[in-house]
């Protein structure tokens, strides 16, 4: 589980670095530059919920052998 939660954090962060090649600064609310913030946004969330789970089994583990 730890090597999975790890391996779709990274996966997560080359999405965020992905769409933020997508995304045109000139005009950010255009169609292909849209999708790219909302990628963004989505990997970043996703990015987030994942350490959040990485760091409580951290918590939970060292909990339980207390």
């Amino acid at each position: 589980m730890k090597i999975l939660l790890r391996v779709l954090t990274v996966i997560s962060i080359g999405m965020i670095f992905f769409n933020l090649s997508k995304l045109n600064l000139d005009d950010p609310l255009k169609e292909d530059s849209l999708i790219g913030l909302i990628g963004v946004l989505a990997s970043a969330s996703s990015t987030i919920i994942l350490l959040t789970l990485i760091v409580s089994r951290k918590i939970y583990s060292k909990i339980k052998n207390s």
